[in-house]
């Protein structure tokens, strides 16, 4: 499993396989390619190079050792991710979420 840390860097849940787990380990959310799904299969954002991204394009969590997730300077793109709705792109914008991970995991916009 990889853990899973916040903006703070704390530790906030683990990735194991497609999987990914509270520190319960309840299932919260499932990666389908570039997606991050709810279990019911609803889209919460995206997943790229380690970092979890709300609909916007910015980071809500990273995985330790993600190159980049600390300090985000990415190129934005409009180019939407198949299947997602609007505003989920495969190029994320830069800078941290507004969103707290349990706000991005339990599919809350703000």
């Amino acid at each position: 499993m990889d853990e899973i840390l916040n903006r703070e860097q704390q530790f906030v849940a683990n990735l194991r396989g497609k999987e990914v787990l509270d520190l319960e380990e309840n299932v919260r959310a499932l990666i389908d390619g570039k997606q991050v799904l709810t279990p019911e299969g609803d889209v919460l954002g995206s997943f790229a190079s380690g970092c979890f991204r709300d609909p916007e394009g910015k980071v809500v969590g990273f995985l330790v050792g993600a190159l980049g997730a600390i300090a985000p300077s990415f190129t934005p793109s409009t180019s939407p991710v198949p299947g997602a709705f609007t505003g989920v792109t495969v190029a994320p914008s830069s800078g941290w979420s507004a969103l707290t991970w349990e706000d991005f995991i339990a599919g809350r916009s703000s």
